[in-house]
């Protein structure tokens, strides 16, 4: 290798010794012509509308020097304080919660009716709105009619109030979906260092009680090894297009979903359909005007109502096929998406609700006659426990979360952040504290009185012990995190699913 290197700097050297002084001579000949000029004014035209178009590199682009310096300059947060015995217990996993005296407990809504089959358990259809946060949503208040039909359906259904995603970005949410897994704290994600991470999914644990599983997305999933963490956790057959669409192509899904339940009706299901419209640059069916000031926002919303009427013809084909009374549905979102809010657009750069509070529904006519509302904290990584509760089977011992509905549901929430600065955050009671790593800086909201988060209330002599207290408890995820999951480690079996291209 050194040879060669040694031979390609003559090489080069040569080249630009001969070459450079021509090519300076013509460049300063041609850059007073008009065709120079032109392509020059053609490029700051097109750098600016590429800014605007793709407005999450927004802050990147405004000074990039700045940004690439910067990134090599940060490091990985550290832990320099003496942690309180007793905060790691908000991460312990299954198994080291019952050592503690944290015993299972199962849901706490009763399942004691006769589903279609007395031996057949009940199927499970899980929806996954890309990029779909709470705080956009109808169902939360959100002043847009961009979803009367999840309006319509929790009328029969669970809605979760108030439920965090650790890490507003889709490789941290599939962990922690399927694995139950709070995110890695570095650089890299928790799929590009362990994409086959040694811990059942819940596609495996639902495969072992006889479910056949599928997993369905009308996007690509090469980025981040996803494709490689769906294949070796559980689902048997995985279907995907291998380029992601630039049109809406997320309803081309509804047909394969009624072919596939129809393919082997004397067994249960799992099916987790991941929608692909509502990720950047959002893809809408409609154009309709939600006087939102905002380009980028009313194609949103335009996308979330077209995948709203799509869950509502899941849900109707469901009905068709005699299924919806022995299928919990449940509809959730990986992340939110940010506008503007706090200076950012997009997801990945902060911890404000915008971009980590999800929306959770768990529908099903039978189990939930009516409406109800759970206002009690929880966190993705407890959707996959709730759901097993319901049905009536233990969690693997190796997951972080908890059962929403039983005995011991979640205090607090944690939140982390890093494709800009290093955040790491948590919400406990109807507070919410952030800390600033890159800028050694406190935030503290009451998100009652401040649900936009824009008070810091974190220099009051007041609250000055509660944010020492969350301190100490975010540095306990920190030097927990990272070390747990190293402990996992990569799976020892090969890939078993089966994958489907969809044309």
């Amino acid at each position: 290798m050194v040879p060669l290197a040694v031979f390609t700097m003559i090489i080069v050297g040569e080249s630009l010794s001969r070459l450079a002084p021509k090519t300076v001579r013509r460049i300063r000949t041609g850059f007073h012509s008009p065709t120079v000029a032109i392509a020059i004014c053609l490029y700051v035209l097109g750098a600016h509308l590429w800014t605007v178009t793709y407005r999450q590199h927004m802050t990147v682009a405004a000074n990039f020097e700045w940004a690439l310096v910067s990134s090599l300059l940060r490091s990985t947060p550290r832990v320099l304080d003496v942690i309180p015995a007793g905060y790691t217990s908000d991460f312990l996993p299954q198994g080291r919660r019952k050592a503690a005296g944290y015993s299972p407990a199962p849901s706490r809504v009763s399942t004691s009716f006769q589903p279609s089959s007395p031996q057949r358990p009940m199927n499970v259809l899980l929806i996954v709105m890309e990029s779909v946060g709470a705080r956009r949503l109808q169902l939360y208040g959100a002043p847009h009619q961009d979803s009367p039909e999840i309006v319509r359906l929790a009328r029969h259904g669970m809605v979760f109030d108030r439920v965090y995603a650790a890490e507003a970005y889709t490789s941290a949410a599939m962990p922690g979906l399927f694995c139950s897994l709070y995110p890695e704290h570095g650089w890299l994600n928790l799929l590009r260092l362990f994409p086959d991470i040694r811990v059942p999914g819940l596609a495996d644990v639902l495969a072992s009680h006889g479910y056949r599983t599928a997993f369905m997305h009308e996007g690509q999933l090469i980025f981040d090894n996803q494709s490689a963490f769906v294949e070796s956790h559980g689902f048997q057959e995985v279907f995907f297009r291998d380029h992601d669409p630039d049109v809406a192509r997320d309803s081309a899904l509804l047909p394969i979903v009624e072919k596939w339940i129809k393919s082997d009706p004397d067994k249960p299901f799992f099916l987790a359909i991941w929608t692909q419209d509502t990720h950047h640059p959002y893809l809408p069916t409609s154009d309709d005007d939600y006087h939102t000031g905002d380009r980028q926002l009313n194609s949103y919303l335009n996308a979330v109502h077209s995948t709203d009427a799509l869950i509502a013809q899941l849900v109707r084909s469901l009905d068709e096929m005699k299924t919806a009374d022995n299928t919990i549905v449940v509809i959730t979102g990986d992340h939110g998406e940010a506008f503007g809010d706090h200076g950012q657009i997009g997801h990945g750069f902060t911890v404000y609700d915008e971009e980590v509070h999800i929306p959770l529904v768990f529908l099903n006519p039978r189990i939930f006659p009516a409406e109800s509302r759970i206002e009690s904290i929880g966190r993705q990584i407890d959707i996959a426990p709730t759901l097993l509760g319901l049905l009536g089977y233990d969690a693997p011992e190796s997951w972080q979360g908890t059962n929403l509905l039983g005995d011991y549901p979640p205090e607090r929430a944690y939140m982390f952040a890093s494709s800009g600065n290093s955040f790491l955050g948590l919400v406990e009671g109807n507070f919410k504290y952030i800390h600033d790593f890159d800028h050694d800086r406190d935030e503290l909201y009451d998100l009652v009185h401040d649900p936009g988060e824009v008070r810091n209330l974190s220099s009051a002599l007041e609250n000055r012990s509660l944010v020492a207290r969350d301190h100490l408890r975010v540095e306990a995820w920190l030097s927990f995190q990272d070390k747990y999951l190293a402990t996992l480690g990569r799976a020892q079996h090969g890939r078993t699913s089966v994958e489907h291209k969809i044309e």
